[in-house]
């Protein structure tokens, strides 16, 4: 047996045999031997590369050494040496084979396997040396990884060839013995030794901080223990990029991870990171603050920062002075203390991870189209569009919602609309200008995101392009970009680590102005408004507003001191069942959406749409015809909305929303009517009340200022008829002058006015005849001349939206409904100047008084009472009474009448009258008083249309106004006696035969007197009292001037004379022979 120490080795041995017969045990003599060993040696090493990459070769050397001490040769030696896989074995080569002691072997290298020699072995005399050199090249699929370790191994034997007598060759039956070393399956000697390449973690920044192998650039051994966050990946050499994304990129995979950025390094802030670490060990760090490329002691923030195993929170205090460029770092790690204090070199363990932080921002400007080269609402900044300033915006991590969660950073545009953020990690971020800024007072108030075409890519890497996500209320939501993600190197400008792309391009809205009450039209009810783009718009133009202008005028718009709605004329009322032509103007070619709210419930319901995508080809003035439901409404407002765009929106733009371009205008139509209506009393103000009714059925036409016939769009005249009691209304009107005429067929036989008509003979009121938005008075002319041909015309209404009253019963201020028309018929007064026989105040069937004279009169306004005219003004004449007594005053207008009457001579009004006012007995006197002698007045009558009395045609003058039997007072009556006397004859009755014979004479100084038939002294019809007569020698008396009625004249005889026989009643024996004496009651 023997060794590889280089020392013989010394054993003995012996044997013990036992007499099987005897059992004796024998022990036999020791024998000694002497064993002897060549003692050889390997080494293997390499030229570690760099960079360790795909088709990098490594030169290996073997050196095989009998070490001179040994005290034997050795025989049939081998060397091998197998490369690992990661090696491409065609690329295999030997480099050289050199010795001393021998002859250089021979050497091949095939299969990935060297073999020196190339065949058969080789002997080694004690001191000899052999060296192998040779070459191969890593894979080209080769990515770095673990340490790739590969070992070189020579046998040998100890004798030169096959001896039988030297050694039991075991098993095998080889003359060495059986070698143990592999198992059994290699019976020669063989020692062996292994070489492998360390790996290494390189950083990635860009190479002016030292990054690659060459430029002494940071590495750390890989020990697989010390690195940070998950692990660590080996790098064959530096991997420099402008995006410190080398390492993170290369096919080894991303391991910088162990260093988590919280809030962007904003300047003066104090920001925390947190570094996770694999292990307890220490950490050095630094930022280019300056950006001037390198790493310096001022750029330093850890030294030496203990670490301990597991998330470190630590704080980096941002200058205040920072570059806005890229901000580079670099962070490593090891386990021990001044293994990597230089932000280069090599470290024996431990980990290097290099970052870069980012920024973004670009401009907030006014896409307005301003300059030559300007286009308003393009999503382009062009011309000489001009930024924003002072405007708010906030950055936010994408995930997080806008407006709702705390930005991580804010800035605010600068003189030239620009913004900035910068220091920012990698990774998707968005951008969001708050609703603050689009308040009232705010830089954004009245604006809205413009319609560009980079909306849809963010990343788009467009320096002018718009990149806000239409928003439709930015009031309340703000304004934000997409999603953009922020890639190291990638980016447009700072070595690929800025995106200053960002851009919010904003424009001013045009929004319409129906009344938000009842349509959508400010922003909080997503009312109608359109993007200007100055291109697409009605009329001749388009202005802006910071929000809806609802007005029940629809005139927000029109009053904001730029009237833009223009654009649309309706060239004819909006009349129920009529067609109209609605003129609209286009600026430029587009499409056309209106509607018109012709029922005025406040809401636009499908068939309220009258141009849906109306294709406008050409700029120019289009005419839409409409038919007008015949539900529309009459005096309520009716409202219309017309939305111009430059593109086919498919059914996109509807009454509400928002539209990318073009104009939205709304209209609101004015309407004008009220009431015909019986002026009884003819003051032309409406009194109410059962006496003056509205009236029916009266045609009315709508005319222009100068008296044209305002038509639909078949030249149909615009007509109306009054009805509900007296009511008319032409509604859907647009603005300006208009009169309105009462018919002159109103007059013709068979209608209301004319001849059997209710009320025939109709005559206009006087009235105002002004536009004066009294809803009480009459604004017709031809004032008392209304007849067949003439008709009534109001005086030219200008209808103002807004300016109309609202006293009128209702509140609408577009809608004057004080055009009102009263009429009246002509009233008559008359009746009977009778002889009241009896005077007892009392039609007895008594005659008429011919040859009065009566005479009219009418109050003047003022209380006076002067001769009245008739309707046609003309002074009413006096009338000489007939036998039949009867007076009749005819074509009158109503007003308040007295009648005087002067009766022919002899004649005295009836003691009983009835003087009041209005007094409406048929059978009655009517004297109030006597203005001068001998004429005589009656009371005041109050004759109106249609209001005067139904007489029972019983009575003198009844019938006179049977035609018009209510517009004719028949009640006015005067009664008339002639003064009546009694007397005769006191005479001697000598024969006492109550009978005057002849020859009898008068009694003289008889008394005479006349009492009432209660014994009563009288008056006469002067007032003067009745005296007592004495009777002269001619025997007469007589009592005159008195009133017709019973009456006793008492006779007192002088002395000595006694009465006569009586005679008859005088009433009943008008014998005037005969005596009346004795206490006989005679009636006058």
């Amino acid at each position: 047996m023997g060794n590889q120490d280089g020392v013989s080795l010394t054993n003995n041995a012996a044997m013990t045999y036992t007499d099987p017969e005897s059992g004796t045990v024998t022990l036999t003599d020791s024998e000694n031997m002497n064993v002897r060993e060549p003692v050889l040696s390997i080494a293997k090493s390499l030229n570690q590369p760099f960079p360790i990459a795909a088709n990098s070769t490594v030169t290996y050397t073997v050196v095989v050494q009998h070490d001179a001490a040994s005290n034997w040769d050795a025989y049939d030696a081998v060397i091998t040496d197998t490369i690992p896989a990661e090696f491409d074995a065609a690329t295999l080569a030997i480099a050289g084979v050199t010795a001393s002691g021998i002859t250089p072997p021979t050497a091949s290298a095939t299969g990935g396997v060297v073999r020196v020699p190339a065949s058969g072995a080789f002997d080694l005399p004690q001191g000899a040396v052999v060296t192998v050199t040779f070459t191969a090249d890593l894979a080209a699929g080769y990515i770095p990884g673990p340490s790739i370790d590969n070992t070189a191994a020579v046998v040998w034997t100890t004798t030169s060839g096959p001896n039988p007598n030297e050694r039991n060759s075991g098993p095998s039956g080889e003359p060495d013995g059986q070698d143990p070393l592999d198992g059994g399956t290699l019976n020669d000697y063989e020692v062996s030794a292994t070489a492998g390449f360390n790996q290494a973690d390189f950083g990635d920044l860009p190479n002016s901080y030292g990054t690659t192998y060459a430029s002494s650039g940071a590495h750390h051994f890989i020990d697989g223990v010390t690195y940070l966050g998950a692990g660590v990946d080996a790098d064959g050499n530096g991997q420099p990029t402008n995006g410190a994304d080398g390492d993170d990129t290369d096919a080894a995979g991303d391991d910088e991870d162990g260093v988590q950025f919280g809030a962007p390094f904003t300047p003066g802030a104090s920001v925390d990171i947190t570094v996770t670490a694999s292990t307890a060990g220490y950490l050095n760090a630094w930022f280019d603050w300056d950006n001037d490329g390198s790493l310096d002691a001022t750029d330093r923030v850890f030294t030496d920062q203990p670490l301990s195993a597991g998330a470190n929170v630590l704080t980096v205090n941002v200058p205040a002075g920072i570059s806005p460029a890229s901000l580079y770092s670099r962070f490593r790690f090891t386990s021990g203390q001044n293994q990597a204090t230089s932000p280069t070199g090599q470290a024996p363990n431990g980990e290097v991870e290099d970052y870069v932080l980012m920024s973004l921002g670009d401009t907030v400007w006014f896409d307005n189209g301003a300059g030559a080269t300007g286009v308003a609402n393009d999503g382009i900044m062009n011309g000489s569009e001009a930024g924003i300033s002072s405007v708010t915006v906030e950055l936010y991590r994408a995930g997080q919602t806008p407006g709702t969660d705390t930005p991580i950073v804010t800035d605010a545009t600068d003189g030239s609309g620009s913004y900035f953020f910068y220091g920012l990690p990698p990774g998707d971020y968005v951008v969001h200008i708050p609703a603050s800024q689009f308040g009232s007072s705010a830089p954004l108030a009245g604006l809205a995101s413009s319609a560009g075409a980079g909306n849809a890519n963010v990343d788009n890497e467009q320096t002018v392009d718009e990149n806000g996500v239409d928003e439709p209320n930015p009031p309340a939501n703000g304004v934000s970009s997409a999603s953009t993600t922020l890639t190291p190197g990638t980016e447009l400008l700072d070595n690929g680590n800025s995106n200053p792309t960002i851009d919010f391009g904003f424009v001013e809205v045009d929004w319409g102005d129906l009344p938000s009450a009842s349509y959508e039209t400010v922003l909080a009810d997503n009312g109608a408004r359109h993007l200007i783009d100055g291109q697409a718009f009605l009329g001749a133009g388009v202005d802006a507003e910071l929000d809806g202008q609802p007005t029940n005028t629809a005139l927000g718009d029109d009053n904001d001191g730029n009237d833009d709605e223009d654009g649309v004329i309706f060239l004819d009322p909006l009349i129920p069942g009529r067609d109209a032509r609605i003129q609209v103007t286009a600026g430029s070619a587009g499409y056309l959406n209106a509607w018109v709210d012709f029922n005025a419930d406040g809401t636009m319901s499908p068939g309220d749409q009258i141009a849906a995508d109306m294709q406008l080809t050409v700029p120019g003035v289009y005419t839409i015809t409409v038919t007008v439901p015949a539900d529309a409404a009459g005096a309520a407002t009716i409202y219309s909305r017309f939305r111009f765009t430059s593109y086919a929106p498919a059914g996109s733009v509807g009454f509400t929303g928002l539209a990318n371009d073009g104009e939205v205008e709304d209209y609101a139509l004015v309407s004008l009517g009220d009431l015909v209506w019986l002026d009884a009393n003819r003051n032309g103000t409406q009194d109410g009340g059962a006496a003056e009714p509205g009236i029916d059925g009266v045609v009315l036409n709508l005319l222009d200022n100068l008296g044209n016939a305002i038509t639909d769009a078949n030249s149909n005249p615009i007509t109306t008829t009054t009805s509900g009691g007296g009511f008319y209304y032409f509604g859907g009107l647009p603005e300006g002058n208009y009169v309105v005429e009462v018919a002159p067929s109103n007059w013709n036989a068979g209608s209301v006015f004319g001849s059997g008509g209710a009320y025939e003979g109709a005559l206009g009121s006087p009235g105002q005849g002004d536009d004066d938005q009294d809803n009480t008075d009459d604004n017709g002319n031809n004032d008392d001349t209304a007849a067949l041909g003439a008709g009534m015309r109001s005086t030219t209404i200008n209808l103002t939206l807004g300016a109309e009253p609202t006293t009128d019963g209702d509140t609408n201020a577009n809608s004057d409904l004080t055009i009102d028309f009263g009429v009246y018929t002509p009233v008559s007064i008359g009746s009977y100047v009778w002889l009241d026989a009896n005077n007892d105040g009392a039609q007895d069937g008594e005659s008429g008084v011919a040859g009065a004279t009566v005479s009219l009169l009418v109050d003047d306004g003022t209380g006076t009472f002067v001769t009245a005219t008739d309707v046609n003004g003309v002074l009413v004449s006096d009338q000489t009474t007939l036998a039949d007594g009867l007076y009749n005053f005819t074509n009158l207008p109503p007003g308040d009448y007295r009648v005087q009457v002067t009766p022919p001579a002899g004649y005295l009004p009836s003691t009983a009258q009835t003087a009041g006012d209005d007094n409406d007995a048929e059978n009655d006197s009517n004297i109030a008083s006597q203005p001068v002698a001998g004429t005589y007045e009656s009371g005041t009558f109050t004759l109106v249309s249609k209001g005067e009395p139904t007489e029972s045609g019983s009575r003198a003058g009844d019938n006179q106004d049977d035609a018009q039997e209510t517009d004719g007072n028949m009640t006015v009556d005067f009664g008339f006696f002639r003064p009546v006397s009694v007397g005769d004859y006191v005479w001697i009755d000598a024969n006492a035969d109550g009978v005057q014979d002849g020859g009898e004479i008068g009694l003289q100084n008889a008394t005479v007197e006349l009492l009432d038939t209660a014994g009563n002294s009288v008056t006469d019809v002067n007032g003067n009292p009745v005296g007592t007569q004495t009777t002269g020698v001619d025997g007469l008396y007589s009592f005159t001037d008195l009133y017709p009625g019973d009456y006793v004249v008492r006779v007192t005889p002088p002395a000595g004379y006694i009465f006569s026989p009586g005679g008859a009643d005088p009433d009943t024996d008008a014998s005037n022979t005969d005596s009346n004496g004795y206490d006989n009651v005679g009636n006058i």
